[in-house]
């Protein structure tokens, strides 16, 4: 592949992110990159590899608007995969459906919800609650890739019953200066973000919690960043 005289930006490290990202950039501003190719600078492989649903849908949603089409299509990439937490002496299985997994977060860690919610959980439909989760990503999806939409601030309100008194519970729970809350932030954060602090922010707590809810797959990398390749002319060594 011969080089260009000039570029507008190099990326450095190939990855699928790296990939879409140079896409949407010449797609999108007419930017031209070239990506180098560094093993030495990568993403580490659970969040590289691993994504949720809010994940899943705004990769598929930016395939579909700015016609990326193994983006539009990431549904051909990915496998379902549950996630293993390990608390102290408590072990937290999260699945495919949202509603399991906050029953079994109210199950292992009763402390982050009242009695009188984990009652009410069994008065929920499960597939109700299912599809008014899934609901709640496509929007955060949408809103995600929309300028004007994107609002940090109100991007993960629940907006209706029951998910709203799940996050404002959760929240309620994570602000308690505990040894077991502080260490489940760390843990989650250690899964689901590649920033760790110890600051809690409403909208980072409201994401993780999305994230507990949230289906989890793992990503065909290689396969998939092959097809970002052939799908537009790059610049990559």
């Amino acid at each position: 592949m011969d080089l260009s005289n000039s570029y507008n930006s190099v990326i450095v490290g190939k990855s699928y992110v790296s990939i879409a990202f140079a896409i949407l950039q010449k797609t999108r501003l007419g930017i031209d990159n070239l990506v180098l190719d560094d093993e030495t600078f990568q993403l580490g492989d659970k969040w590289n590899t691993n994504i949720g649903e809010l994940e899943k849908k705004t990769l598929q949603k930016l395939g579909q608007i700015y016609n990326i089409e193994p983006l539009a299509r990431i549904d051909q990439f990915i496998e379902q995969n549950n996630t293993l937490i390990f608390l102290n002496e408590k072990m937290i299985e999260l699945g495919s459906s949202p509603f399991s997994n906050i029953k079994e977060l109210a199950r292992k860690l009763p402390q982050c919800f009242s009695n009188e919610f984990i009652e009410s959980l069994e008065q929920i439909v499960p597939e109700s609650f299912d599809a008014q989760v899934d609901g709640f990503f496509n929007k955060v999806a949408v809103d995600s890739v929309d300028e004007k939409k994107l609002d940090e601030k109100r991007l993960f309100l629940g907006e209706s019953e029951p998910l709203e008194s799940v996050f404002k519970r959760f929240l309620k729970y994570f602000e308690s200066d505990q040894l077991v809350t502080n260490q489940l932030h760390y843990i989650l954060q250690a899964l689901f973000q590649t920033l760790i602090s110890n600051v809690l922010s409403e909208t980072e707590s409201r994401y993780l919690l999305a994230a507990i809810l949230s289906p989890r797959y793992r990503i065909d990398t290689k396969r998939l960043e092959e097809e970002l390749m052939r799908s537009v002319t790059l610049s990559l060594y």
